[in-house]
């Protein structure tokens, strides 16, 4: 009888916000945050991915963008009839950056080689489990919470 009497005194003289504080330390230590640590690897896993698939498709695009705006160069250039020796410049200009170009092409395409069809399914599996392990993790957020707002309920009576 005596603890209750403690209990109830604690209660009493001990400020909310500190017994709340004292919850949420003790819910904070019971989970140790794991469900947080893994959906932040998780999103860090699938946001790396995503990044590596995209920077070659952006890479392409940057490529396919520079071959379109020499092209319109070259229309430019081949429409005007006089030849100076600045036009000369020019055209060696040109057909020095559509060399440069090709190579970037040529390696972008290198790259898109040597990577391994295996490997993209397994990304695919991978963003796959991380999507069904993310929707685990925000059921457990889910009952966490819900038993955070009990022991809340608990604590202001």
């Amino acid at each position: 009888m005596r603890s209750q009497d403690d209990e109830d005194d604690d209660v009493e003289t001990r400020p909310f916000d500190e017994r709340a504080s004292d919850v949420f330390s003790a819910i904070s230590l019971n989970t140790k945050n794991d469900a947080d640590c893994m959906e932040y690897a998780l999103l860090e896993i699938v946001r790396t991915q995503t990044l590596e698939l995209g920077g070659i498709e952006d890479a392409f695009a940057r490529v396919r963008r520079r071959e379109e705006a020499l092209q319109a160069q070259e229309a430019l250039n081949a429409s005007t009839s006089s030849p100076t020796m600045s036009d000369g410049a020019s055209l060696s200009a040109l057909a020095l950056k559509c060399d440069e170009l090709a190579t970037h092409r040529r390696e972008l395409n290198e790259k898109v080689a040597r990577l391994d069809p295996v490997r993209s399914h397994f990304v695919l599996d991978v963003l796959r489990k991380n999507t069904s392990e993310m929707h685990k993790l925000a059921k457990t957020k889910r009952k966490l919470f819900q038993a955070s707002q009990q022991q809340l309920i608990g604590v202001g009576r």
